[in-house]
């Protein structure tokens, strides 16, 4: 078994945002930092190469299409706002 590491990314307030991530990455946790909405993931210390992964984010209120989403986490920033995150399962 490989060591694990812990890797933060940015997602930007778009429908969908793609990330490279490494293989097999492990989301853990979504939230707010520094008023950026950030995604955290265990990815191997020794990482292959990144594969395209898509996250959809939706505020209150706003409509979207759930079809092939896994809801992941919300979160309420400081200013109030409250996102909510999602993996597509479909990768592009």
């Amino acid at each position: 078994m490989s060591n694990k590491v812990i890797h933060k990314y940015p997602l930007e307030l778009n429908d969908s945002t793609v990330l490279p991530l490494p293989k097999d990455a492990k989301v853990l946790f979504v939230g707010e930092q520094h008023d950026r909405l950030m995604l955290w993931a265990e990815v191997d210390a020794e990482p292959g190469p990144p594969e395209a992964r898509v996250f959809a984010i939706a505020g209150t209120g706003q409509e979207f299409k759930p079809d092939a989403l896994t809801y992941l986490n919300s979160v309420q920033t400081r200013r109030g706002y409250v996102w909510h995150v999602y993996e597509a399962e479909v990768r592009p």
